[in-house]
């Protein structure tokens, strides 16, 4: 079998297999720091998954466009996946990270959906960085679950924005060619 891929425009590219895990374990990465992060110093809602978005839009466009020349409906699927996995092993971590320190005194937390709700009904509070009382939104059960839907969403569109931003400037040039 070939290692090389024949893409529309004649050209190839090397497949390296190695591509995939890569990216998955990039994402993972990327996922467990911000955990990390946000359990150990703090929680930037609307940035955290913009970032999980962009790194898992980017790894999808590098693996899609080594392995099969950049097809945009295996990039928008990959990136999305990726993006998925990301959130998951960011919650994950959370979790982790939580029954290390109170998981003999708290039973609740016992499994990873267990952890979920109970750190929904713990609630959020959202304040801003620069106030130093405790004073803001705070969030609890469904509020929760509706914020981590809206984080997921956030991710999920930027991560498919990112994939796509290669084909776009791909378009470009071949239009710029064509004059």
């Amino acid at each position: 079998m070939s290692n090389h891929v024949i893409t529309e425009d004649h050209s190839t590219v090397q497949f390296n297999p190695l591509f995939l895990p890569i990216a998955l374990i990039a994402c993972g990465v990327v996922g467990g720091v911000l955990a990390f992060i946000s359990y150990n110093y703090f929680s930037l809602i609307v940035i955290f998954p913009v970032i999980m978005g962009v790194v898992a839009g980017t790894m999808a466009r590098q693996v899609v466009k080594q392995t099969d020349g950049g097809n945009s409906i295996k990039t928008i699927l990959l990136a999305i996946v990726l993006a998925l996995i990301t959130y998951g092993v960011y919650r994950y971590a959370e979790y982790y990270l939580t029954f290390e320190e109170f998981g003999n005194r708290i039973k609740a937390i016992a499994t990873f959906p267990n952890y979920l709700n109970w750190s929904a009904e713990q609630g959020i509070s959202i304040t801003r960085a620069t106030q130093s009382d405790s004073s803001g939104l705070e969030l609890t059960g469904q509020g929760v679950w509706i914020l981590w839907g809206v984080e997921i969403l956030i991710m999920l569109f930027i991560a498919f924005s990112s994939s796509r931003n290669n084909d776009d400037d791909q378009a470009e040039t071949v239009e710029e060619e064509a004059v």
